[in-house]
């Protein structure tokens, strides 16, 4: 990335962030084995906006604020914090642009979908089950099959939910970080 990030880019991250955090943990839906929540579009926007490093980065960090501040039923998990990174990581490295072109092109599309795809199988679906297994002591095979039909049925959601907040904010994103 070769701008700089600015002390209002480091507000609108801990923004960002916080709201991360809101949906991650206040406003998603909890089962043993599988979570759903809209922390994702969040996730999507600081990597759109800021790029592969600064996605991983607050991945990472956003993980580690939510279950410290917020703790859930588990003890923490490194692991789970990994998986944010590459999350973040794999937005940023999809989405980002120097030269940003329309949120409506075909290519960006196209990029949008490789990037949920590749969160939800790698990241949410084997490294998530792994994590899962290790933190729970239950088999791989046993979790992979309700957390398979989640992530598979969440690809095609999440694309449709991201590209409309992409369309529908356009230009508008693309001023966010000279404006603020």
């Amino acid at each position: 990335m070769n701008r700089k990030i600015t002390t209002k880019d480091l507000a609108l991250l801990g923004l960002l962030l916080a709201l991360k955090i809101i949906l991650g943990r206040y406003l998603a839906i909890d089962f043993t084995i599988v979570r759903i929540s809209f922390a994702f579009v969040v996730n999507a926007l600081i990597g759109y906006l800021f790029g592969p490093w600064v996605g991983a980065g607050m991945g990472a960090i956003g993980d580690i604020l939510g279950y410290f501040g917020f703790p859930q039923t588990f003890a923490y998990f490194p692991g789970y914090t990994l998986s944010a990174a590459i999350s973040g990581f794999v937005y940023g490295y999809f989405l980002y642009y120097k030269k940003w072109p329309t949120s409506s092109s075909l290519k960006f599309h196209i990029r949008l979908i490789l990037a949920v795809s590749i969160v939800a199988i790698f990241c949410n679906l084997i490294l998530g089950t792994i994590w899962t297994s290790m933190v729970i002591g239950k088999s791989f095979m046993v979790l992979l099959k309700p957390r398979m039909l989640k992530n598979i049925l969440l690809i095609p959601v999440e694309s449709i939910v991201l590209s409309g907040i992409f369309n529908y904010l356009g230009g508008h994103l693309r001023k966010l970080r000279t404006i603020i």
